[in-house]
């Protein structure tokens, strides 16, 4: 989901565009960073190693705050926007399922 948000942040409709914004490029590079966070995280875990998995823990966290950061999707801005009702019946979401 957060290389999908990387996509739309800028507003494009598709990810087919040549030029990535330098914003798009840092999530990019902060969602790889959360992933490999995730990768040690997993290894520490199999390997049973309290150490490894809380280091790993702290790299996940921090990639993943600079990223709120950078996406300015912090406090009231992380939850979806409200849809006056009379709009929600041209969203598929509120429809309870896909598009029909």
């Amino acid at each position: 989901a957060m290389r999908l948000f990387a996509n739309a942040v800028e507003g494009s409709r598709s990810s087919k565009s040549k030029k990535k914004s330098d914003r798009q490029k840092e999530l990019y590079a902060l969602t790889a960073d959360y992933e490999n966070g995730l990768k040690k995280m997993s290894k520490g875990m199999k390997a049973k190693s309290t150490k490894d998995t809380s280091t790993a823990i702290a790299e996940t966290l921090v990639a993943m705050t600079k990223y709120q950061k950078v996406a300015d999707i912090e406090g009231d801005k992380a939850l979806p926007p409200d849809v006056p009702k009379d709009q929600q019946k041209y969203i598929a979401v509120f429809k309870g399922g896909g598009y029909r």
